[in-house]
């Protein structure tokens, strides 16, 4: 995951100006391949000093996780979203809403089941 904490596009952009892209460009002339790759590994330093990669903690992926969103329900929703492209609005709304209740009923579900099986009397 990048790091945008500290990023300032101000900052990014004036380093962005300063790569000489004239230098990647003549230097290729001709091989498209490498002018692409060139100006890519540029682009890529300048991103990677402003925007860095940094590992997320186990308590973060945790919070990505959704347990109650079940294989069926993920399916579904894939489903939904075809409708929604297809422009069958009706058709849409309909799926949609089935989703979010069977969505509050399988959350309910997983939340009943986790204090039941953690609470210590």
């Amino acid at each position: 995951m990048r790091d945008f904490s500290k990023f300032s596009s101000r900052s990014f952009v004036d380093d962005l100006i300063q790569v000489d892209w004239d230098e990647i460009i003549v230097r290729g002339t001709d091989d498209i391949n490498k002018i692409f790759s060139s100006s890519y590994n540029k682009l890529n330093k300048v991103v990677n000093k402003h925007a860095p990669f940094k590992t997320m903690s186990k308590r973060r992926k945790k919070k990505l996780f959704k347990p109650w969103i079940t294989k069926s329900i993920r399916t579904s929703i894939r489903i939904k979203n075809r409708l929604y492209m297809s422009g069958d609005h009706a058709q849409y709304k309909n799926y949609r809403n089935t989703i979010s209740k069977l969505t509050r009923i399988s959350k309910k579900q997983y939340y009943s089941q986790f204090f039941s099986n953690n609470l210590k009397m």
